[in-house]
């Protein structure tokens, strides 16, 4: 059966490729590269199979020509399932054509591929269609977000607290989560809080937007009425 791989190759640092990544990517026969017209994404991705695929390693390289996504639509996600479907159009093709049916092939995914990456999604589409059958395996990768952490030298959780990842469409549109302390655990705001999407609370954080949109969280749902534990940050400091 044909294999295909979603391979983590970091977040543009050379030396985030992992020893499983640099394996996976030494058994790909096809890389897939999608053509986003990016030079700079392109060199780097290119730089990489020359540092980490071994010498005689034979592999042939497919441009995977990338669908138009509608990013001024106003049903976002709508417009997301409609590319996503475009995409797996044009891979199940691929997939079809470039690998035989014992052939492996790979997808070079910066970041991780679970995270905000739509490559495992798409892959997923192809399968359900049932017209082309292969094995998926997911290589994870290092993230932007722990890089960027390591860089600073800081931990992304506090103790006992969750941890969360959202996007800067979110944060245009609802501002920065604060933290609220819990009635429950008012003396230590770390192991049980609420959460709040208001931009105007903590004046250190008005600068995350304009307006403000109290109690409300991304999905119209209220967070902070749900009593959620985040422990994303302290409480803000009282007048």
């Amino acid at each position: 059966m044909r294999r295909v791989l979603a391979i983590g190759i970091g977040a543009g640092d050379l030396e985030h490729m992992t020893v499983g990544a640099i394996r996976a990517l030494n058994q790909a026969d096809v890389l897939f590269e999608i053509e986003r017209g990016v030079e700079d994404l392109t060199a780097l991705r290119e730089e990489i199979c020359r540092r980490y695929i071994e010498p005689d390693r034979r592999h042939r390289t497919v441009a995977v020509p990338e669908p138009r996504r509608d990013r001024a639509a106003p049903a976002y996600g709508a417009a997301v399932e409609d590319w996503r479907s475009q995409r797996a159009e044009v891979w199940e093709r691929l997939i079809e054509q470039e690998l035989d049916s014992e052939g492996c092939g790979a997808f070079l995914v910066w970041g991780d591929p679970s995270l905000y990456d739509s490559t495992i999604a798409v892959l997923d589409l192809v399968a359900a269609r049932g017209r082309t059958r292969f094995e998926l395996e997911v290589v994870p990768g290092i993230s932007s977000i722990q890089a960027l952490a390591a860089r600073h030298r800081i931990p992304l959780n506090r103790v006992g607290g969750a941890v969360l990842v959202t996007t800067g469409r979110r944060l245009a549109e609802h501002g920065f989560p604060l933290l609220v302390p819990s009635r429950r655990r008012r003396g230590n705001p770390d192991l049980l809080g609420r959460l709040s999407w208001d931009r105007g609370r903590d004046p250190r954080l008005r600068a995350a937007g304009r307006g403000g949109c109290r109690d409300r969280g991304p999905a119209g749902a209220s967070p902070r009425a749900q009593g959620l534990d985040h422990g994303l940050l302290p409480p803000a400091p009282s007048a």
